[in-house]
């Protein structure tokens, strides 16, 4: 774990507020001059909060290397001077408010940062007048930090009875045609002849003629 001075670094609200390298720029308040006349930034800032005097948020929207870094961008790009915000070294009183801002940046409060003191003893400041961002600057979507997910309901019952089981094709009810008959009648065999056979007449005789003069 991390010391106190460093706690809200591995607090929910900053993780939300890095929300992976993405600049939520639904959430951030506008850097705009406290009460006090200065412009301060809170530490562990990475992302430009600056807004022109068309409502658009500055076009450098990656996260900067560190606070320091957004400093120097402050100073050069958009010409603010930003007082020395040292994010490494901060008591636990601080280290608590700064977490304590971050929660309500996550919660789109839009809070100011008023220091005391040069020291960069907080203390919060919720802005009442902080200028209006155009639509074309906003986020098409925005992911709230804890979002209130409901159970998954099981899909109704259909009202339609199931589909009836396919049924095998029934025998036909209609009989098998009967045999094709001959056209023509077959005639009978012959019936048997009940009449006795009459025998062959045995061969009579033979008659030699007789000549005259010699037998034939």
């Amino acid at each position: 774990m991390p010391p106190a001075a460093l706690g809200y670094i591995q607090s929910q609200p900053y993780r939300l507020y890095l929300n992976g390298g993405t600049r939520p720029d639904f959430m951030l308040p506008p850097l705009i001059a406290n009460q006090n006349g200065g412009h301060w930034i809170v530490p562990g800032e990475v992302y430009c909060r600056h807004v022109d005097r068309h409502g658009h948020l500055c076009n450098k929207s990656h996260p900067f290397a560190s606070t320091y870094s957004l400093r120097n961008h402050y100073r050069k790009v958009h010409l603010i001077e930003v007082p020395f915000c040292n994010s490494g070294t901060l008591t636990g009183t601080q280290d608590n408010e700064v977490t304590a801002w971050f929660h309500e940046v996550v919660n789109l409060a839009m809070p100011t940062w008023n220091p005391l003191q040069p020291d960069n003893r907080p203390t919060r400041l919720q802005s009442t007048s902080t200028p209006t961002l155009e639509p074309s600057s906003r986020p098409t979507s925005y992911l709230p930090p804890t979002p209130n997910l409901q159970p998954v309901q099981p899909p109704a019952a259909s009202r339609n009875p199931p589909p009836a089981p396919i049924q095998p094709p029934t025998a036909s009810r209609n009989p098998s045609p009967a045999p094709i008959q001959p056209t023509h009648p077959q005639r009978p065999p012959p019936a048997a002849s009940c009449q006795p056979k009459r025998p062959h007449p045995l061969p009579g005789p033979r008659t030699i003629g007789v000549t005259h003069g010699r037998p034939q």
